[in-house]
C-alpha cells in the first residue's frame, strides 16, 4: 500500500538493492544513468522498511553515484549493511509518516461485522494481532483468516507443550458475582480441547467445560467467582503437546446484568444495524457443534448510552442477561491497522484504501514548508472525491438508530 501511495502521489518509488553496500552506502545498479543529477534527490528519505535493525529504517539521501547506481546518505552509519534487499525512496515523508497515513486510511474505511458483546478484550479476534492475549505453556499464537465465525478472524494457538493456549486480558470481577462464558473452537489436529474460568487474584481454576471434536464448537460455561478474588481471565487451551487449535467469539459476561460495555470501535450509535440474542442449540455434551440449521437469531431490543462527548459508551437491554443470553451486534467497523511495515495484504479494498491514505498524504503535505500550497490543495481536493466515490461503491449502509428501539 505504501508503494501505491508514493507512485500515486508521485513522490517516491520502490526499488530493490544489487548488492550489499557499506555503512552508508546502498547500492542498485537499476539507477545507473549517465543523465542524471548525482544531488537530484538530495534529502529525500531512503527507506529500509524490511531492515534488520529498525534504526535503519529512515536515512537520508546526499548523492546518488551515477556510474554504480548506489545511493549515499548521510545519516548515522547502518547498524545492519544493506544487503540485496527491497527498499523505498520519499520525497517527503519517512516510513513511521507512510505508515501512520496507511493506516489512518483504513481506518476510516468500514466493513459490517456480526460481533459479540463481551468483557473480553478482543474477543472477537478482530484486532491485529495477538497483543491481547498471553501464550499458556508456550503455545504460539497468530491470526488466521481460515477459521473465523462471523468475523475476519480467529485466533490460533499451536502448541508445544501438554494443555497450551491462550489467556484472555484480566477482566475486573464482582466476587461471588456470577458469570457466563463461551467460546467458538476448531480444531486442526486436537485432542480435549477446554474453556477455563481463570481466577487470576488467586491464579487458581474457577471451572472448565471440555470437548473432543475437530468441528466448529461452541464451548459454554456459567461460574461463580470466589470470594477472594477480584480478577478473572479466560483461558483457551487443547491437552495434547502438539495440538493445534483455533478460538473466535470469546464471551464473557455477568449473569443478570442489564447493560454491557460497546466496544471501542463503536463510536456512536449509527454504526449499528442490529442488536440479536444468538442461541444455539444441540444434544452434543460439553458443547454445540455449530450449523447453520442449529443456530437462532432473536431482535433485541435495546438502547444505547452516550458519554459526555456524544460517544457511544453502553448498550441497555429491556431485560437482564440470563444464562446463554449472548447478544451479537450486526455492525459496522473500521478495518484493522497493518500489524508492522512489511505486511503485504489486508482484507479491504486495494483502491478504496488508498484513496483514504491519499487524503491523509496530502492533508499532512499542504503545511509544510516550501510545498506549493495551492497545487497540495487541489490534489487533497480530488483525493477526497475520490475517496467519497470509493466509500459509495464499498460503504456498508447502516440506518440511523434512535433511542430507545423497539
Amino acid at each position: 500500500m505504501r508503494q501505491r501511495l508514493l507512485f500515486e502521489t508521485g513522490s517516491g518509488f520502490n526499488s530493490t538493492g544489487t548488492s550489499t553496500g557499506a555503512a552508508t552506502t546502498l547500492p542498485d545498479t537499476q539507477q545507473q544513468d549517465s543523465n542524471a543529477d548525482s544531488t537530484a534527490k538530495k534529502n529525500w528519505w531512503l527507506l529500509r522498511p524490511a531492515a534488520a535493525a529498525a534504526a535503519d529504517n529512515n536515512r537520508r539521501i546526499a548523492s546518488l553515484t551515477i556510474a554504480s547506481g548506489t545511493w549515499n546518505h548521510s545519516g548515522a552509519n547502518y547498524t545492519n549493511n544493506a544487503a540485496s534487499e527491497y527498499y523505498e525512496v520519499s520525497q517527503f515523508f519517512n516510513l513511521t509518516d507512510l505508515d501512520r497515513f496507511c493506516n489512518n486510511g483504513v481506518a476510516n474505511c468500514w466493513y459490517r461485522t456480526f460481533s459479540p458483546l463481551t468483557l473480553i478484550v478482543d474477543g472477537d479476534m478482530e484486532t491485529s494481532g495477538t497483543s491481547d492475549w498471553t501464550a499458556v505453556a508456550s503455545a504460539a499464537l497468530s491470526k488466521i483468516t481460515t477459521a473465523g465465525y462471523h468475523g475476519e478472524q480467529a485466533l490460533r494457538a499451536a502448541n508445544s507443550g501438554a494443555n497450551g493456549g491462550a489467556q484472555s486480558a484480566t477482566v475486573l470481577a464482582v466476587p461471588g458475582g456470577q458469570y457466563y462464558a463461551q467460546a467458538v473452537f476448531r480444531g486442526v489436529t486436537v485432542g480435549t480441547a477446554t474453556l477455563r474460568a481463570y481466577d487470576v487474584t488467586n491464579s487458581a481454576t474457577i471451572a472448565s467445560t471440555d470437548i473432543t471434536t475437530l468441528q466448529q464448537s461452541s464451548l459454554r460455561l456459567r461460574f461463580t467467582v470466589p470470594a477472594t478474588s477480584e480478577s478473572i481471565a479466560i483461558r483457551l487451551l487443547s491437552s495434547g503437546t502438539s495440538d493445534d487449535h483455533a478460538w473466535d467469539n470469546v464471551i464473557l459476561y455477568r449473569v443478570n446484568a442489564n447493560y454491557m460495555p460497546l466496544p471501542t470501535w463503536i463510536t456512536g450509535p449509527d454504526q449499528i444495524h442490529g442488536v440479536y440474542q444468538v442461541i444455539a442449540n444441540s444434544d452434543v455434551p460439553g458443547g454445540d457443534i455449530l450449523t447453520e440449521d442449529n443456530i437462532r437469531r432473536y431482535p433485541v431490543s435495546y438502547w444505547i448510552e452516550q458519554d459526555g462527548a456524544g460517544s457511544a459508551a453502553r448498550i441497555h437491554f429491556n431485560k437482564v442477561l440470563t444464562e446463554e443470553r449472548v447478544i451479537y451486534l450486526d455492525a459496522q467497523r473500521p478495518y484493522p491497522s497493518f500489524p508492522d511495515e512489511n505486511t503485504t495484504s489486508l482484507d479491504v479494498n486495494e483502491q478504496w484504501a488508498v484513496s483514504a491514505a491519499m487524503v491523509e498524504f496530502y492533508k499532512a503535505l499542504k503545511d509544510r514548508p516550501g510545498v506549493d500550497r495551492a497545487n497540495v490543495e487541489r490534489k487533497l481536493a480530488i483525493a477526497e472525491r475520490d475517496f467519497a466515490v470509493q466509500s459509495r461503491a464499498n460503504l456498508p449502509r447502516a440506518r440511523k438508530v434512535l433511542m430507545p428501539v423497539y
